[in-house]
């Protein structure tokens, strides 16, 4: 598992790497199987490492999302807060993540704040990012519809 290649890693130093991967794990899904389900415990992130997940949101006809590049982040509200998962995600082909435990990353990071505080802009980037392409999806569902 070589986390630093994630954005969301890189240019840490290695014994603080070496903290970050035991709160991580290799999750391996078949297509079709939940990741996690709509208000499921948020008990932590997932990064993709090959595959698809689709974002689902209850009572909705559409997909806010489908990652499908290395390194995106799914569940990425675990680490903002929540206490819940505000979107089920599924797999769309056989998947495999990395899942970053919320509490045990959250301690390493507590003990590292200068990487908590780089951990979390970068978090705020890929959110932000993610939020800009919703926002031009919805505009083009809403200009063809």
């Amino acid at each position: 598992m070589i986390i630093r290649e994630f954005d969301l890693f890189q240019g840490f130093e290695n014994d603080v790497v070496e903290e970050i991967m035991t709160a991580a794990s290799t999750v391996t899904l078949k297509k079709g199987e939940a990741m996690f389900n709509h208000d499921d415990p948020a008990d932590g992130f997932y990064v993709l490492n090959s595959g698809a997940v689709e974002l689902v949101v209850p009572d909705t006809r559409y997909a806010p999302y489908v990652a499908r590049s290395i390194g995106e982040i799914v569940g990425w509200s675990s680490m903002a807060g929540r206490e819940t998962y505000s979107a089920g995600a599924v797999c769309l082909d056989d998947t495999r993540v990395i899942k970053f435990d919320k509490q045990k990353l959250d301690t390493v990071l507590r003990r590292h704040p200068a990487v908590g505080l780089l951990f979390y802009k970068r978090l705020c980037r890929a959110v932000g990012e993610r939020l800009i392409e919703c926002h031009h999806t919805m505009v083009k569902m809403h200009s063809t519809g």
